[in-house]
C-alpha cells in the first residue's frame, strides 16, 4: 500500500507563527478601522440616504395635519413662520389641548420639517441632529461596540424600528461585506 506523506504539519506551524506575529495594537488598528467603518457607513446610510438595513427606505412622513407649539421647532426661524407675528398667528387655526394652546398644521410632519429646511421626500431620522450626534463608537483593546450613547437614542432608535415595521441600526450585507474586507486586507498585510 503506497504511503501518504504531508506537509500540513509544517504549513499549519508556518501560518501560526504568521497569525502570532499580529500584535495587540495590529488587531486593535483593524478593529477600529472596522468599527468606524461601519460607524459611518450606518450613519450615512440612515441619516443621509434613508435607507434601511434590508436596503429599502425607512419610510414616508406624515401628511396628516398635526398640533404643534413653539417647540416644536428645532430653530426660532421656524417657528417664526407659523408664530412670528400677530397676523400669522391669527391666520392660524387653534386648539387647545391638555391646556396647551396648539396650531393645526396642515400637511403633517412633512410640512414641519419643511418650514425648517429639511427635505420630507423620505425618512431620514435627520431634523435637529440629535440622535445622530448620539450614535457612538465605545471601548477599547479589540472591543469595539456601536450604539447609541444614552436613553434618548436607544429610546428613539426602538421606536423607529417599530413605527417604521424595519431594522434600521443593524449592519446592511454590503456593510458586513466591507467589514469582512478590512480585517481581510489587515491580515493580508501581515501575511505578505
Amino acid at each position: 500500500m503506497p504511503g501518504y506523506k504531508s506537509n500540513a504539519k509544517k504549513i499549519i506551524g508556518k501560518l501560526s507563527k504568521k497569525f502570532n506575529r499580529l500584535s495587540k495594537t495590529e488587531t486593535d488598528k483593524i478593529a477600529r478601522t472596522a468599527a468606524f467603518t461601519l460607524q459611518a457607513n450606518i450613519a450615512n446610510r440612515v441619516f443621509q440616504d434613508g435607507i434601511a438595513t434590508n436596503g429599502t427606505g425607512i419610510g414616508s412622513y406624515s401628511t396628516k395635519d398635526i398640533l404643534i407649539g413653539a417647540k416644536s421647532f428645532i430653530t426660532k426661524e421656524g417657528a417664526n413662520k407659523i408664530f412670528g407675528s400677530k397676523p400669522k398667528r391669527k391666520k392660524q387655526k387653534w386648539v387647545t389641548k391638555n391646556g396647551k394652546h396648539l396650531v393645526v398644521l396642515p400637511g403633517g410632519y412633512a410640512k414641519l420639517r419643511q418650514l425648517q429646511g429639511r427635505q420630507s421626500s423620505k425618512v431620514d431620522l435627520h431634523l435637529s441632529g440629535k440622535l445622530l450626534n448620539e450614535w457612538k463608537i465605545a471601548g477599547r483593546k479589540n472591543q469595539y461596540i456601536l450604539g447609541f450613547e444614552s436613553d434618548y437614542g436607544g429610546t428613539i432608535s426602538k421606536a423607529m424600528e417599530q413605527k417604521y415595521k424595519k431594522r434600521i441600526w443593524n449592519s446592511s450585507a454590503k456593510e458586513r461585506k466591507e467589514i469582512v474586507s478590512i480585517f481581510e486586507g489587515g491580515i493580508k498585510l501581515v501575511f505578505r
